[in-house]
């Protein structure tokens, strides 16, 4: 595993943490599909210029291999696409009733949902990554069940199912990302959220020009930075990454949210969340030395020996 990919993995979560501040204020002034539909389409817009240099140097280097591609692309796009409309769908309902910090803890869940997934998928998960998971666990039942089961609210739960939905896009990049190209991945799956999130917008929602005007630097910050670069670098990243390892970096982001939530909307965290905080990092930490270590281990195990 390079560390290079761990830094791509890494990065998006800084984007995100932000984007749980910036989100919630947009969510004062446009309804959360319309967030959604409008920051998902001009992200595919931004990504579009990337899309056509990247296609013209594939095709002049791999015509037949794009061809190919394409098929598992429009597949990858699709099941992709949907999982991340309905993650940021409920993530953003329940964003109304929750504060920012703690619905990006509860989103962190899928450090948990993804290693029971992928054995599913036939992943074998080592020790060490189990350990983790627990104190994650442990974790966020300090963050969350604060007052017990009567400290959990309808915010809570709906931001609950939207990390099943992270856990199954995490899921489904990480499989078909290796045969797909990074970018166009990114692009079209992030345009199959933004139609979803269309649909919904004009069933559900009353979208208003001046509403839109009103919110244009969330949607422009959710645009550019959390969809077009944010996923981008999470699919670049999960060419490499096994998704258990992926979901455990880009927890991250939780930490960053509740920074940033304390620093700009003055949100506060008790005594029990805090510790809270503090196991969910030390689970990270435990998760991410594990797999660097042992390729290390390995590496010097088959490097061929002198002859004297």
């Amino acid at each position: 595993m390079k560390k290079r990919y761990l830094l791509l993995a890494f990065t998006p979560t800084i984007i995100w943490g932000f984007g749980y501040v910036v989100q919630s204020i947009g969510l004062t002034t446009v309804g959360v599909n319309t967030l959604n539909a409008t920051r998902f389409i001009l992200a595919f817009i931004v990504l579009l210029p990337v899309l056509y240099i990247r296609r013209k140097n594939i095709y002049k280097k791999e015509p037949n291999k794009l061809i190919l591609r394409r098929a598992t692309l429009i597949k990858g796009s699709i099941v992709s696409g949907i999982f991340l409309f309905i993650a940021n769908t409920f993530q953003f309902w329940g964003m109304l009733y929750t504060t920012p910090g703690k619905a990006s803890f509860i989103t962190s869940l899928y450090i948990v949902i993804v290693p029971f997934l992928s054995l599913y998928f036939g992943e074998k998960i080592s020790k060490k990554v189990w350990i983790g998971v627990l104190l994650a666990l442990i974790g966020m039942y300090l963050l969350c069940f604060t007052k017990g089961i009567s400290g959990v609210n309808i915010g809570d739960l709906l931001v609950l199912v939207s990390a099943f939905g992270f856990s199954f896009q995490i899921i489904s990049i990480s499989y078909y990302a290796p045969m797909c190209d990074a970018f166009s991945l990114a692009a079209f799956h992030i345009l199959i959220a933004g139609i979803l999130s269309g649909i919904t917008m004009f069933i559900l929602e009353t979208p208003t020009l001046i509403a839109i005007k009103a919110a244009w630097f969330p949607i422009v910050y959710s645009a550019i930075f959390v969809s077009a670069i944010g996923y981008t670098f999470q699919i670049l990243s999960q060419q490499k990454l096994s998704p258990t390892i992926a979901s455990l970096v880009f927890s991250f982001e939780s930490v960053f949210a509740l920074f940033f939530g304390w620093l700009l909307l003055n949100e506060k965290l008790s005594n029990k969340e805090l510790i809270g905080c503090v196991f969910v990092l030390i689970a990270i930490l435990i998760t991410q030395a594990s797999p660097l270590k042992i390729k290390k281990i390995r590496n010097k195990k088959t490097q061929p020996k002198k002859v004297v």
